[in-house]
């Protein structure tokens, strides 16, 4: 059973003053987009989130079909929580090492939202968030954004944002760990449909006939 390359005292972990907006539109589940290997800068390597290009929408389906299998998984690892996230970590044989290009803090982000869901966009309202950033020894770099004030969370989705990366490790957790938070949160979703569903009210316009038999019903 494999321990994580780096411990972290969470308790000490950066902190964004929420006065202080990362001022980084985005969602909740933003997956960034960045270039698979750390060839460049570490301070030249920036998500799509970060610079303000991250797209919001879900997909058509609601389900982001048409997202890169990237922004997939990384929605995946948002959607779900640190001690998950860790448990899997910690069973992982082999995991390679890593430092922080960015230790896990704590901020706020603009949400943004579309009008009536396909019209123009706007500001809905402020958030919390988690994010970090993570090389491997491998030299891939993995980024995490999660909702929340949970830091662990973000610093496992990073480091399995960066592990995914790799063909190798993305077969193995394919099975492991993708498919498994995909059911846990399909089933999540499916419980959620059925309370709504039970508080479900349909409307309807019932139109009184006037002037019927020959007079005013009223």
């Amino acid at each position: 059973m494999a321990t994580p390359q780096h411990q972290c005292d969470y308790g000490k972990m950066p902190h964004i003053d929420s006065a202080t907006p990362l001022n980084e539109p985005t969602d909740a589940r933003v997956a960034a987009q960045t270039d698979t290997r750390a060839d460049d800068d570490p301070g030249a390597v920036r998500s799509a989130a970060e610079s303000g290009e991250a797209e919001t929408s879900e997909g058509r389906d609601g389900m982001g079909a048409d997202k890169t299998p990237r922004q997939r998984w990384m929605g995946a690892l948002a959607r779900s929580d640190g001690a998950t996230l860790e448990a899997a970590w910690t069973d992982l044989d082999g995991v390679p090492d890593y430092t922080f290009l960015r230790p896990a803090e704590i901020g706020m982000v603009m949400v943004r939202a579309r009008a009536g869901g396909a019209g123009r966009r706007f500001n809905l309202g402020e958030m919390t968030v988690c994010r970090c950033a993570v090389r491997t020894g491998d030299n891939y770099i993995g980024h995490a954004y999660v909702a929340g004030r949970d830091t662990r969370h973000a610093h496992y989705g990073a480091l399995f944002d960066a592990l995914l990366q790799d063909p190798v490790w993305y077969a193995r957790l394919k099975t492991d760990l993708l498919e498994k938070l995909a059911a846990s949160q399909a089933r999540r979703r499916q419980a959620l449909n059925r309370k709504t569903a039970a508080t479900k009210v349909d409307f309807f316009t019932l139109a009184r006939a006037q002037g019927v038999q020959g007079g005013d019903s009223s």
